[in-house]
């Protein structure tokens, strides 16, 4: 199957959403995800880097929507494939991706190193910041 990464791009600057899920300082995590009435770019989306698809109902007479979401290190691989091809959300991407991320799971008995809690709450607000509505004065 051949993954068109413009497309994918496209989507996520139209549909798509990266966060930071979790509070800081616990299993804190990153999440990539789009939430879309159409199901074929969504199946699209898992075909190509897996994930998983929830339905969400919604007022009568409203269409269902389709979720897909990716965490951990597939979130950001997927982010590092579309960044070359991102406009619209290229600046949430490249801040995403400074989301320090490993196999260390951090509780009680190993808490999280400061200079890793700093980072990651830095990253959370500064991509609320990014996703912040623009307004002409």
């Amino acid at each position: 199957m051949t993954v068109d990464l413009g497309y994918i791009a496209g989507l996520f600057d139209g549909e798509g959403c990266v966060t930071i899920m979790g509070k800081i300082g616990n299993q804190q995590n990153i999440r990539v995800y789009f939430a879309m009435c159409d199901p074929e770019p969504i199946e699209y989306l898992q075909e190509c880097y897996g994930g998983k698809i929830t339905e969400r109902k919604r007022p009568e007479g409203r269409r269902l929507i389709f979720v897909w979401f990716l965490t951990s290190s597939r979130a950001l691989e997927f982010l590092e494939d579309i960044l070359p091809y991102s406009l619209g959300k290229r600046k949430q991407i490249v801040e995403a991706l400074r989301f320090p991320h490993g196999q260390m799971v951090y509780c009680r008995s190993r808490p999280m190193p400061p200079e890793v809690r700093e980072l990651r709450e830095e990253i959370k607000k500064n991509l609320q910041i990014l996703k912040e509505p623009r307004f002409n004065d």
